[in-house]
């Protein structure tokens, strides 16, 4: 019975603690696709937040600040890709990004900075295939950049839409009230799979394409 409160007890620990743990040590680099700050030049091409060709979904406010886990999408040329965090940006915050509908990666941003996402350097060095790329992100941002000679474009929108508005109660409390409202929602994303429509859901960490 010991080791099992020692167990547990390490594992609060680690829980509390928010540190992943390597061969006894804190892992250097505790996320895949951690990014570089940079500072942008004449080689790149900026876009405002409120930029039309930058799709937010979710709950965002007037100063493009994210709530509940939402997020941004926007399709871009070239092969490389910075976004700029705003001032009300947390220090070291956890954003999860991705291309396409490859794996999502991980990176801490903090405000009034500037990173590099794609391009000579990042974990997307190599873009899978030709073309324009679909990018998607989790956060409050300040600005988009690509290479001078690219641009960005508005990813194609669904036709259709199923939206699940949940309400803050359900974040971190009442679990049986989550566990009955995340079963019904995957129940609509199923019925919406088979009408060909976009689901997004305000409240969950997660979206399914049609």
């Amino acid at each position: 019975m010991m080791w099992f409160r020692f167990l547990l007890v390490a594992l609060l620990w680690s829980l509390g603690s928010a540190t992943i743990m390597e061969n006894g040590q804190p892992r250097a680099d505790p996320y895949p696709g951690q990014c570089s700050t940079i500072d942008l030049d004449s080689s790149w091409r900026s876009y405002d937040a409120d930029a039309p060709e930058i799709s937010y979904k979710g709950r965002w406010d007037s100063k493009h600040i994210s709530c509940a886990a939402p997020g941004l999408k926007l399709q871009f040329s070239g092969k490389k890709l910075a976004l700029s965090f705003g001032e009300h940006t947390s220090e070291g915050t956890l954003v999860a990004y991705r291309i396409g509908t490859l794996d999502w990666l991980f990176t801490n941003v903090t405000a009034d900075a500037t990173y590099q996402f794609v391009g000579e350097g990042t974990h997307y060095e190599e873009l899978p295939g030709d073309g324009d790329h679909i990018f998607e992100m989790r956060v409050q941002i300040a600005g988009v950049s690509v290479d001078v000679d690219d641009h960005l474009t508005k990813p194609p929108t669904f036709k259709k839409k199923v939206e699940i508005i949940g309400g803050s109660y359900c974040q971190f409390d009442r679990r049986s009230v989550c566990d009955i409202r995340d079963a019904f929602s995957m129940v609509v994303c199923i019925r919406a799979r088979a009408r060909k429509c976009r689901i997004w859901d305000h409240s969950l960490p997660w979206s399914m394409p049609g």
